[in-house]
């Protein structure tokens, strides 16, 4: 049995700080859970398919080679079953948590790096959830262009996961390719960022979304 780092130690949430700190693990579990959700629909383990992103990372730091160890060491779960799919939250849960609390502690940590290593992969996009209950969708760097076929394949991926959280309200794009016309062709709709008005900004409703992707 892996022995994580307890994590949630200290008085009871009482200042600004644990309250961040309250929201910061909720995210995390919602995380998890959509990630093992993504792992039931695509008929793969979450021990594989974590090494699976954790090759992608082309890490080999200190930390990579402990979250290594630790995802290696995982189980196979029956994520149709409750019990097993909630043991398999636990795990990620806690490889998310040791992961975060170790980049925290790394003074040179550059904030876009460590949002990109915490996005999990669906199809060609990757996605992460925000404050406000959306689902923000990501296309990491590549030096290929995606396929319509793809594009679309990776739609309905999304769409699985919109379906089966009902907690999501919107689906956000930012990357380049999600502010490009081929977004409105996708049913985005293109604005201003309010956050920056200089940029621009892909959403769609989660209800629009699952009509046409779903």
């Amino acid at each position: 049995m892996i022995n994580f780092e307890q994590i949630n130690q200290g008085p009871e949430f009482n200042s600004d700080f644990d309250v961040k700190k309250e929201q910061d693990l909720k995210h995390i579990e919602m995380n998890a859970r959509l990630f093992l959700q993504i792992c039931r629909n695509e008929g793969i383990q979450p021990r594989e398919k974590l090494l699976e992103d954790f090759k992608k990372s082309n890490r080999s730091d200190e930390l990579a080679v402990r979250l290594h160890s630790m995802i290696s060491g995982m189980t196979s779960y029956n994520l149709e079953d409750h019990v097993d799919f909630d043991a398999a939250k636990d795990f990620v849960r806690n490889i998310i948590l040791v992961k975060k609390n170790s980049e925290e502690r790394t003074e040179d940590n550059i904030n876009e790096r460590t949002m990109r290593k915490d996005w999990i992969s669906v199809g060609i996009f990757s996605y992460e959830l925000g404050e406000n209950n959306e689902l923000i969708l990501h296309v990491p760097p590549t030096d290929k262009s995606p396929m319509p076929g793809q594009i679309k394949d990776s739609l309905h991926k999304v769409a699985e996961i919109l379906k089966q959280d009902r907690g999501i309200i919107e689906v956000v794009g930012r990357s380049i390719l999600l502010v490009h016309p081929l977004a409105k062709r996708l049913g985005f709709n293109i604005t201003k960022d309010s956050s920056d008005n200089s940029k621009l900004i892909s959403h769609i409703s989660r209800e629009d979304f699952i009509k046409r992707w779903g």
